[in-house]
């Protein structure tokens, strides 16, 4: 069996493939790449973060010992901003080494409980910047939600250098509608010549937004309401800007997620950092948001069934998609759970007790230790939630599958959880 390579997080491939020289073609583009080293085929992939957003409750205070750590954090001088006038109801926007942004004041921009709000927002830019200063994104991220504050963006995001996808590849499987997707509300838009290719858009269940620009590509699926998944030629977009490239292929995979999406996604991420996992949460992550398939011929409603194309999943190294719901819908999960366990769970545990109540510590000692270890970062962001509420620190996976089995002792030998086993569950 053949080894499979691994991401590396790194910017260095993302800064080396452009440069901010003006280059009005590809060919210009691609004589000044001789003044690189011949190291080309070195690119690969950069896993990154590309966009950060956070919306703080309460009055904005400049002097606060949380917003002078926030600065520190971002590694950019106190006094060096520029005042702008703010947008989205905003009235002022300080903006820190060019890009770092800070939207405050405003009446309309209040919470529900009446309290003013301020936002923190990173560009694409703005992230890579950050990266250079050598700044920490658990330290910024874990900053931001000890003080309360709510992430209502965060985007991730692959660049593929590799080749072994092509802009071809991903067109074909767009307009032939091999993919599966859970988003479920749906709309199109693009030039007619690319979307004229003889295929009817009829699936009710997709999310797509088609362009053809500067002879570039672009398919999103999702939208901006929850999550989002942007494939486009970024070669192509950065030459249109007249950049110099010095790479042969660059694919960039942008896995997007807003609101509600965007809590879940980031203490995901965060989990992901401190676990040192984080470029396989990101595969796992975009991964959850479209699954491309080789070619069949089931109907939309078993294409689910078809088998994954192969360059899809190498490019994301056979990673576990990584999905997750909307608020309202994990609240239901959790009242059936709730009900299941007093219903169901409970009479069995009361039973259990009764038969021998000095050593039913014993038994949930064992139960623990077997179930700690079904946690996954999913389930961490939930407790985390639960944590905040009370002021505590957030856990890791690895943290708390530790704490278990430190304060819980696992006895399998013991004929009193044998027999409970046997009689009651």
């Amino acid at each position: 069996m053949a080894k499979k390579k691994s991401l590396s997080v790194s910017v260095k491939p993302y800064a080396e493939a452009e440069r901010p020289v003006k280059a009005v073609s590809e060919a210009a583009a691609v004589g000044l790449s001789n003044t690189l080293p011949t190291a080309q085929s070195l690119y690969t992939y950069n896993c990154c973060l590309d966009y950060v957003k956070f919306r703080f409750n309460g009055e904005f205070d400049a002097h606060s010992d949380f917003f002078r750590n926030l600065l520190a954090v971002l590694k950019v001088k106190p006094s060096m901003y520029v005042e702008e006038h703010g947008n989205n109801g905003y009235e002022k926007k300080l903006v820190f080494d060019e890009n770092v942004i800070f939207q405050i004041g405003g009446r309309t921009t209040r919470n529900g409980d009446g309290e003013e709000t301020w936002l923190m927002e990173m560009s694409g830019s703005s992230c890579r910047d950050f990266d250079t200063r050598g700044c920490s994104w658990i330290d910024l991220l874990s900053l931001c939600l000890k003080h309360r504050g709510i992430c209502t963006r965060v985007d991730v995001a692959i660049d593929d250098f590799t080749g072994n996808i092509s802009v071809d590849e991903i067109k074909y499987r767009v307009f032939h509608k091999l993919y599966t997707m859970p988003m479920r509300s749906w709309k199109k838009t693009g030039t007619s010549d690319i979307l004229g290719e003889g295929v009817e858009i009829e699936d009710k269940d997709d999310v797509r937004s088609i362009e053809s620009l500067n002879n570039g590509f672009t398919a999103d699926f999702g939208t901006k309401y929850s999550k989002q998944l942007s494939i486009y030629n970024k070669k192509a977009e950065r030459l249109s800007k007249e950049y110099a490239v010095f790479v042969k292929s660059w694919l960039r995979y942008e896995g997007r997620f807003f609101k509600e999406s965007a809590v879940s996604a980031v203490n995901i991420i965060l989990a992901s950092l401190q676990d040192n996992t984080f470029v396989k949460t990101v595969a796992g992550l975009i991964r959850g948001l479209v699954e491309f398939k080789e070619k069949n011929n089931l109907d939309h409603r078993h294409r689910y069934m078809a088998p994954v194309w192969k360059k899809w999943d190498n490019m994301l190294h056979s990673a576990e998609k990584i999905t997750f719901v909307n608020q309202a819908k994990i609240e239901t999960s959790l009242a059936r759970k709730h009900e299941w366990l007093l219903e169901y769970a409970g009479k069995t545990l009361v039973k259990a007790y009764l038969a021998n109540p000095g050593a039913f510590d014993k038994l949930m000692a064992f139960i623990f230790n077997h179930a700690v270890e079904k946690l996954d970062n999913s389930d961490i962001s939930s407790i985390n939630k639960l944590r905040r509420q009370d002021k505590r620190k957030d856990v890791t996976l690895e943290s708390s599958q530790q704490f278990i089995k430190d304060n819980f002792e696992k006895e399998s030998d013991d004929p009193y959880i044998s027999a409970v086993f046997y009689r009651y569950i």
